[in-house]
């Protein structure tokens, strides 16, 4: 299961923007489908280990209300699906398989599928890196890029960049364009470089953290609501990772894909 918790790790490890507009209502329903694909290579003892892990993620989101830039969303975790291979074998978990409701190495993962939360963030605030968003529990840090961070009347060319340091060190640095722009659509790349430093939580593991990793995400807006339709991410990094007494260089690249419906 160990290996699951890193690999939620570098999922949150590209995920960092902000967003400023939002013209939607209370009551609107949107549901959230997550696809990842990431490939890891860890030197243990010497000998490398590659891991291979796939994700499918299904949330839906019920706006609740928007107050000035704040906007709060019920969300639904719906499905988790994770298969992940290494030498040591292939682990395969469905949120939507009855047999693993009692299985300990998954429960945590699944304990909060079908329990709504409320979760919220504030519009144009940076997003820095929690202990809960690295282990995957924390849904705040997807609910401020699903609004376009461009306000209707930005233009192609337009850009800026923001960026946030947490107390450990740990830094992200975004920078926002818009590339196309019509009636119906405004696209957006965010191109990304990422340093987390520090101690992080894994579920029973404590991992102690050196990465550093770059990402380039397309991000297609519907240019009337300013909610997000669907994103493409590329992404690299790169460090050591130190747990249980033993330091791991550690390499990684991978790919995602949202849809919004």
């Amino acid at each position: 299961m160990k290996r699951i918790f890193i690999a939620s790790a570098v999922i949150f490890f590209i995920t960092s923007a902000n967003a400023q507009t939002a013209n939607v209502s209370p009551g609107k329903k949107i549901q959230l489908t997550s696809i990842n694909n990431i490939n890891i290579t860890m030197s243990v003892m010497g000998n490398d280990m590659d891991i291979k892990n796939e994700s499918t993620n299904q949330i839906e989101f019920e706006l609740k209300s928007i107050d000035g830039k704040k906007v709060t969303f019920i969300a639904t975790r719906k499905l988790t699906k994770i298969k992940s291979s290494s030498p040591m074998g292939e682990q395969e978990f469905s949120s939507d398989d009855s047999s693993l409701a009692s299985n300990p190495l998954v429960a945590e993962a699944f304990k909060n599928i079908n329990k709504p939360e409320t979760v919220s963030g504030e519009l144009g605030k940076p997003l820095a890196m929690t202990d809960d968003a690295m282990a995957g529990k924390n849904l705040d840090v997807m609910v401020l890029f699903l609004f376009n961070p461009f306000n209707a009347e930005a233009k192609e060319g337009s850009n800026f960049s923001d960026s946030t340091t947490t107390e450990d060190g740990s830094k992200f640095v975004n920078n926002y364009t818009v590339t196309k722009h019509t009636k119906e659509e405004i696209t957006v790349a965010v191109s990304s470089t990422n340093t987390i430093l520090g101690t992080k939580q894994q579920g029973p593991v404590e991992v102690k953290m050196n990465m550093k990793g770059a990402s380039t995400e397309i991000r297609i807006y519907d240019a009337v609501t300013g909610l997000l339709k669907t994103e493409t991410t590329s992404f690299s990094m790169g460090g050591t990772t130190e747990a249980q007494g033993m330091t791991m260089p550690m390499t990684g690249k991978g790919t995602g894909t949202i849809i919004v419906k």
